[in-house]
């Protein structure tokens, strides 16, 4: 593609490079998208371990109740005390996350979203939503990989 008595790049070389550098930055981009998806699935996982080993510890130290308003499950209360009058945000967990609806881009309308505790003491977060979706560490995973409610 050079000629003999010219230096530089052809017009057809310097497009083929353009092409090679496009198709590089398009594979980066869709990679990229995979990338912040698992980062935010990632963090939702961290913070909900975290907030049932606060559950956990709390359990213990207030004869198997839960911190929430009547000991049983329901919405995580922040003033709770275990049985040595340390509340569940300031002994525990320090503060309770509220990002998680902005963060993952969900739309909170109707009932302000929440951190709960279930029947079976798993720690899980609604976001609030009409029909609310429900951000849990799953009890087991199905072969098709759903995971079953807490």
């Amino acid at each position: 593609m050079f000629n003999d008595g010219d230096e530089g790049l052809t017009l057809i070389e310097l497009m083929l490079v353009v092409l090679v550098i496009g198709v590089l930055a398009g594979v980066i981009a869709v990679n990229l998208n995979g990338v912040v998806a698992n980062a935010k699935i990632n963090s939702m996982k961290g913070t909900l371990s975290a907030l049932q080993t606060a559950v956990d510890t709390f359990s213990a130290n207030k004869d198997g109740k839960f911190p929430t308003a009547t000991g049983n499950a329901g919405t995580i209360s922040a003033a709770a005390a275990d049985n040595n009058a340390k509340t569940f945000v300031e002994a525990y967990v320090h503060n309770l996350p509220s990002t998680v609806c902005t963060d993952w881009g969900v739309t909170c309308t109707g009932v302000a979203p929440s951190w709960s505790v279930s029947a079976n003491g798993k720690a899980y977060f609604t976001d609030g939503a009409g029909t609310p979706n429900y951000w849990y560490l799953p009890t087991s995973v199905t072969a098709s990989g759903t995971t079953t409610a807490p």
